[in-house]
């Protein structure tokens, strides 16, 4: 049993770090930062940063602290930037950047955070860990520009989807196992096995979402429930129900999303998922691939404990927010 002080304490490390890289002294800037909850969050990227150098050995450092800050602060520009797309008053069950300063200077604000972290890690000097990441941002911007260009698109496929919650979700996570292994100098087979164990948690980080946007309660999440229904965006439990649904039922689905009309059939849609069993369905794909997460977590021959691997694993399979 994973002890719950140990996860505390790497937060508030990361929370502490965050604190460091943050500080500006421009009063525009310490302004807007002023009206951001840096703090807020389960910091699941950086923890699993921190976590994946511990179990091969490595002891966390100011270093590994900075990585982590950074993954969490890219993290962070993405929500921001998402919010302003989505048009999105709450998040985390507070008034969005965007509801409270407006879109231009969210934008900004989102901007200054990638380019924040990309020159924070650059000046580390490692080209490992810098490409590890930018490549990481090339991904999340590749995936949100396919997550938009397909909103209210019914013809995308499984395929297509997973694509996009890898480069969108996934490869921050992913790369945040990977950099958390390059600052552990694991050999490369160790490297391999750790990065497929990424890159697996990662798709089924993104499918958890996505089901808890149909079934979550909207104080734990923090934000409407059906918010990606409303913005037209095809996630898994619609495909997976499409897929199980009859001609009929499918054509007057795919008429809604045609239309642009996802807002005001929101509770029809959301009733069409459950009759067809998408959450279901959808749900058995996240575990197949906490699954596949898993197996090769078991090979990757580590010189600490695996166990708080496992733990966030299962935490992302099971969680409600």
């Amino acid at each position: 049993m994973i002890e719950k002080s140990k996860i505390e304490h790497k937060i508030n490390l990361i929370n502490k770090k965050i604190d460091l890289l943050k500080k500006i002294k421009r009063e525009s800037l310490k302004n807007i930062f002023s009206k951001i909850k840096f703090n807020s969050g389960k910091k699941i990227r950086g923890l699993l940063l921190l976590t994946t150098a511990e179990s091969c050995g490595k002891k966390i450092n100011s270093d590994l602290l900075t990585y982590a800050a950074c993954v969490e602060l890219l993290h962070l520009g993405s929500l921001i930037h998402d919010d302003v797309i989505d048009n999105s008053e709450k998040r985390r069950g507070v008034f969005t950047l965007y509801k409270i300063i407006g879109k231009e200077l969210s934008i900004l604000a989102g901007d200054y955070l990638f380019s924040l972290v990309s020159k924070v890690i650059f000046n580390k000097k490692k080209s490992k860990i810098f490409n590890v990441f930018i490549n990481s941002v090339n991904d999340i911007c590749s995936g949100a520009i396919e997550e938009i260009y397909n909103k209210n698109n019914i013809e995308l496929t499984e395929r297509e989807y997973l694509n996009i919650i890898q480069q969108k979700t996934g490869s921050l996570i992913c790369a945040s196992v990977e950099i958390g292994a390059l600052e552990a100098k694991v050999n490369i087979k160790t490297f391999n096995y750790l990065k497929k164990y990424g890159f697996f948690c990662g798709i089924a980080f993104q499918i958890i979402d996505d089901i808890l946007d149909i079934t979550g309660n909207e104080k734990e999440l923090g934000k409407p429930v059906g918010s990606d229904i409303c913005e037209g965006k095809i996630t898994l439990p619609l495909l997976k129900a499409l897929k199980n649904s009859s001609k009929e039922q499918r054509k007057y689905i795919e008429k809604i999303y045609r239309k642009g009309r996802t807002k005001e059939n929101l509770n029809k849609i959301i009733n069409f998922i459950f009759k067809n069993k998408g959450i279901e369905c959808a749900k058995a794909e996240a575990e197949n691939y906490i699954k596949k997460a898993k197996a090769y977590l078991k090979k990757a021959e580590l010189k600490g404990d695996k166990k708080e691997l496992f733990y966030i694993t299962d935490y992302i399979l099971n969680r409600t927010s």
